[in-house]
């Protein structure tokens, strides 16, 4: 069984879990708070915080003050400390627990910018990932970059054998090679099989041991 959530309401700084990343990185802009690095991340506010999703140097995990959850049937409060957030990682996530998350208080500084500045550096970063992310069938990014021996290394360029072939009836972006497009054909099975073409591939030939960001249920 799948449950989608539908929780959309928001009040000053606390955003219920089913509140879409983009629509909180507009109402932030049109407050005179700059969250434009998280501009174009689909997803919630949930499934964010669950994931730790960031880019462009900021993580959600900044801004957070704290999360109000259901654990066993109770609601339950949790400070940021709490979270265990690490890069696209969280204690919702390491521990598979069983909480709801329902909704998310943010504890973001004002900015130095107007809100029209703001407003163009979330339309820069929305320009930015629509040139270079694919918007047709796809998950978003399906590998975390890797720090190697002190060296931060981006997934993307591990997987450039692949830019722009179809396998298993899914394609490899032509503009970032770590997001997967599905043909209309591609089902469960065969992205789990390019997985591990990929993943023996790069084991193989750089020695390193890709993460998925995506989580297969």
């Amino acid at each position: 069984m799948i449950i989608k959530n539908k929780l959309e309401t928001f009040q000053d700084l606390t955003f219920s879990s089913g509140v879409a990343l983009n629509d909180f990185v507009i109402y932030c802009a049109e407050m005179g708070y700059d969250v434009s690095s998280l501009a174009g991340i689909p997803g919630t506010i949930g499934g964010a915080v669950y994931g730790n999703a960031g880019a462009y140097g900021l993580e959600i995990c900044e801004l957070i003050d704290s999360v109000r959850i259901m654990r066993d049937g109770l609601i339950k409060e949790l400070k940021k400390e709490e979270l265990e957030m690490e890069y696209r990682s969280s204690i919702f996530k390491k521990k598979n627990l069983n909480d709801v998350i329902l909704t998310v208080t943010f504890k973001i500084e004002k900015s130095n910018l107007t809100q029209n500045e703001i407003k163009d550096r979330v339309n820069n970063i929305l320009e930015i990932r629509n040139k270079k992310f694919s918007l047709e069938n796809n998950i978003g990014s399906i590998y975390k970059n890797i720090v190697k021996n002190g060296e931060k290394i981006y997934a993307w360029k591990l997987l450039e054998n692949f830019r722009g072939k179809i396998i298993n009836n899914i394609k490899i972006s032509d503009n970032h090679p770590n997001i997967f497009i599905n043909t209309n054909n591609a089902e469960f099975n065969d992205l789990q099989n390019l997985f591990e073409i990929i993943q023996n591939f790069v084991s193989i030939k750089y020695n390193i041991i890709l993460e998925k960001e995506v989580e297969c249920i």
